[in-house]
């Protein structure tokens, strides 16, 4: 998404007297298969060590669950485009879990059954309470 962007103003940016250089931490190889995939002008190269974007500050340590890009650019699924932090994408989907178990206990109670017990606090208490 971010990339494309770049491209259709890649011709104007070098008017202007710059470069587009992109950089990934991906594999050269995946880079070149995405860059072919996409029509990028402008060459992508590879940054598997991650030391240009650590010291761009363009990556963030999320501590046992690695490190990721300080932002991330996507689609939803009617192709609207959004950038996201990495914590607000983790935030959202640890709460909107709850949204989708609530929905499948309203399912499961419309049915006539008991749904599973889903809450973790209270899970968690029922140790402090023995």
């Amino acid at each position: 998404m971010e990339a494309k962007g770049f491209n259709d103003r890649y011709q104007r940016f070098r008017d202007a007297g710059y470069e587009v250089v992109g950089v990934s931490i991906d594999q050269t190889a995946k880079n070149d298969e995405f860059r072919s995939e996409c029509g990028l002008d402008f060459p992508l190269v590879s940054d598997e060590d991650a030391s240009l974007t650590t010291e761009l500050d363009l990556m963030k340590e999320y501590g046992e669950y690695g490190t990721f890009a300080r932002r991330v650019t996507y689609r939803n699924s009617k192709g609207r485009r959004y950038e996201s932090s990495v914590a607000d994408i983790v935030m959202h989907v640890s709460m909107h879990g709850g949204y989708h178990r609530g929905q499948i206990a309203r399912q499961l109670r419309a049915a006539g059954r008991e749904p599973p017990y889903t809450d973790y606090i209270q899970f968690t208490r029922r140790d402090q309470e023995r």
